[in-house]
């Protein structure tokens, strides 16, 4: 359940370009309803007993680095080396920090 949400708050998140700042009504709702959903199923596995600071450092190393690549790979955005570079080392100590 934690992977959907996760799949499904970023496909959400991956349609803001295409909502043209919430202006245009069909992909706003569409993104908002899966940002909904998605966050729904985060607060399942929550109550099901897995510990919040396990799965919101897990969460916030996923997200920036999945929609970096959906924007360079789908919407064609520029991305330096450096700065991918960066962006993975951020994620890994992240991930580091939340075994400690």
């Amino acid at each position: 359940m934690f992977v959907a949400s996760i799949i499904i708050r970023i496909i959400g998140q991956s349609l803001w370009p295409r909502t043209a700042g919430f202006r245009k009504l069909i992909p706003t709702v569409i993104s908002c309803a899966l940002q909904a959903i998605g966050l729904m199923l985060f607060a399942r596995v929550l109550v099901s007993g897995v510990q919040l600071s396990m799965l919101v450092p897990f969460a916030g190393a996923i997200f920036p680095l999945v929609l970096v690549f959906i924007g360079i790979f789908i919407y064609r955005e520029k991305a330096s080396v450096l700065k991918i570079a960066m962006l993975f080392g951020a994620c890994f100590l992240i991930g580091v920090a939340n075994f400690m």
